[in-house]
């Protein structure tokens, strides 16, 4: 009676472990998943920056350098990279928003 008793006992601690494995594993894979999906979001937020803002600037510094850029369309041409700059760190800040 005691060896089949020890036997159901240390089945159900098996039983119990392999369950939460598996728990650990799930929760890994889904971390692993959120990473992903992060580092996506921060390297397409740098290109965009890179590529489009970046540029901008650029082009605005050499206008002002060469010729005289009226001082409403430099200002204009700011506030646009300056909110397409807030809408990139809010999709950093917000993992979950969309595109």
């Amino acid at each position: 009676m005691v060896p089949s008793f020890l036997a159901i006992v240390l089945l159900g601690g098996v039983v119990y472990w392999i369950a939460h494995y598996r728990q650990l594993i799930e929760r890994s894979h889904r971390l692993e998943q959120q990473i992903q999906t992060h580092q996506q979001q921060i390297e397409q937020t740098w290109i965009e920056i890179h590529n489009g803002l970046l540029q901008v600037l650029a082009f605005l510094m050499r206008e002002v350098q060469t010729h005289n850029l009226a001082q409403q369309e430099l200002l204009q041409h700011l506030h646009t990279v300056y909110r397409e700059i807030q809408s990139g760190v809010q999709r950093l800040q917000d993992p979950s928003s969309s595109r």
